[in-house]
């Protein structure tokens, strides 16, 4: 009876340890990762896109969780970047002296957001303490919206030079294709080719801001997965821009999906291919 009771304890105890609530699946080997056993076999110097639902609690805790988890396995604590789309490069300084204060628990996290404007963004206090927690670098990589009207309404030469990115290039055919689609004919094509436009425009300039702010190994970007979808888009630009490896990883919201929805995003399809290199699934 005693031994019987030790080792129901002990399974427990191990229990605990493991989050059965997350499955990670690697479109390499097509098995399944534990975030830790993933985090031992990604490298300490890549760039991490995290493409995302926006405001989910899950996607964003997850999101928290892998960042966590990759800063103590690469023992980072101290020296890892966290680039977000939902902040301009152009406040960068507001950005760090205001993140700073947060730090320094002068302002909380729903202080913080309402100074740029992010009051809806409850989802991502996990994040935003996770980095606090950790002492890493905050980034803004996005240009502003009043830019990107700007674009679409004029187009790019109505741009000044110092808003266009050096790195600015049109995406791909394929990623045209995935846009059309994605853009299910709500538009005609004069303003579909605006749309795209400043949808390659934002991933040229987050790509560039990325690589110029970064200054650890370790960077992760918070994004919208139709920006890093099918390893397009911002997958692609930093590739091209990046001084290091890109690992691009999908957060989902199984719930959200119905079991044809799953078998789709997990089987690589023509011409797309696999969706990211690793889907993290929540319950």
């Amino acid at each position: 009876m005693k031994s019987l009771l030790i080792t129901m304890i002990v399974l427990l105890s191990i229990s605990k340890t493991v989050d059965a609530s997350v499955q990670i699946f690697n479109f390499d080997t097509r098995n399944y990762e534990t975030l830790e056993s993933l985090s031992l076999k990604l490298p300490g110097n890549a760039y991490y896109v995290l493409g995302e639902i926006h405001y989910s609690d899950k996607v964003q805790q997850a999101q928290a969780d892998f960042i966590s988890q990759m800063v103590i396995t690469h023992n980072s604590e101290q020296a890892f970047d966290v680039n977000w789309e939902f902040l301009n490069y152009k406040d960068q300084n507001k950005i760090q002296k205001e993140f700073q204060r947060y730090s320094n628990n002068l302002i909380n996290v729903e202080q913080f957001l309402e100074i740029f404007y992010q009051s809806r963004g409850n989802s991502y206090h996990p994040i935003l303490a996770t980095v606090k927690k950790y002492k890493g670098n905050f980034f803004g990589v996005n240009a502003s919206r009043k830019i990107k009207q700007k674009l679409i309404k004029n187009g790019l030469g109505s741009l000044s030079p110092e808003d266009i990115p050096p790195n600015m290039e049109m995406g791909s055919d394929l990623y045209l294709e995935l846009f059309r689609k994605a853009m299910g004919g709500h538009v005609n094509e004069e303003q579909l080719k605006a749309y795209y436009l400043a949808q390659c425009y934002t991933d040229s300039v987050m790509s560039y801001y990325v690589n110029f702010f970064n200054v650890n190994p370790l960077s992760f970007l918070i994004v919208g997965a139709f920006h890093s979808d099918f390893n397009l888009g911002i997958v692609n630009a930093l590739k091209k821009i990046g001084r290091q490896k890109t690992v691009n990883l999908k957060f989902v919201d199984k719930s959200t999906l119905s079991e044809n929805e799953l078998r789709m995003l997990l089987t690589p399809t023509r011409p797309f291919g696999k969706v990211a290199d690793y889907l993290v699934l929540i319950d």
